[in-house]
């Protein structure tokens, strides 16, 4: 069976449910990608909360919860810029095995209306793929893992089966929120 997975920062993290908005993608910096996630909004019915599918670690990447082991924060032709030691981000991998009502894009072709190119139809077409079926887009997920991505309104960090942060400070705080600790692993996820 094929999990959902949702990477969020430590600070944001509550024993409870957390729901999407836009407000919190400004807020997280992703305000370039606000005309994409508007117009996948007005397709599924709400702001979305994107969560990767499957179960290796090509689909987990889609996260970005590797990200925080990046030294390089960016390379430019007079150098690179490193992060500094205490400036590493802390964040938390959830993971679902059962989730209502996800539905689910192509991530391969989410560069589409992030770019803002093609006509409406053709977005629609080759990132929904309107009329696939929740079976067909799982089946998909396992034979090319990393190629589907989720999206749900809200989501439950209370029914995560699996939980992976970076450290055994990040676990005890985890646990300290109330999350149970057998749920719980310090996990790296190769970059």
């Amino acid at each position: 069976m094929l999990r959902y997975h949702h990477s969020i920062a430590l600070s944001d993290c509550c024993f409870g449910e957390i729901e999407a908005s836009p407000e919190i993608s400004l807020r997280e910096g992703e305000d370039f990608f606000i005309p994409a996630y508007s117009w996948l909004a007005g397709q599924i019915g709400h702001w979305p909360l994107f969560l990767a599918v499957g179960n290796d670690d090509d689909a987990m990447r889609i996260t970005g919860y590797q990200n925080q082991w990046r030294r390089i924060l960016s390379s430019s032709a007079t150098g690179n810029t490193y992060r500094r030691k205490g400036e590493f981000p802390s964040r938390v991998l959830f993971s679902f095995h059962d989730l209502p009502e996800v539905s689910f894009s192509d991530y391969h072709n989410w560069h589409i209306p992030l770019n803002g190119g093609e006509e409406e139809e053709d977005i629609e077409r080759l990132v929904l793929a309107p009329g696939r079926s929740s079976e067909l887009w799982l089946r998909k997920a396992g034979r090319r893992p990393g190629s589907v991505q989720g999206h749900v309104s809200k989501l439950d960090l209370r029914s995560a089966d699996r939980i992976w942060c970076r450290s055994r400070k990040a676990s005890k705080q985890l646990q300290e929120i109330g999350f149970a600790p057998e749920r719980i692993e310090v996990q790296r996820l190769n970059i």
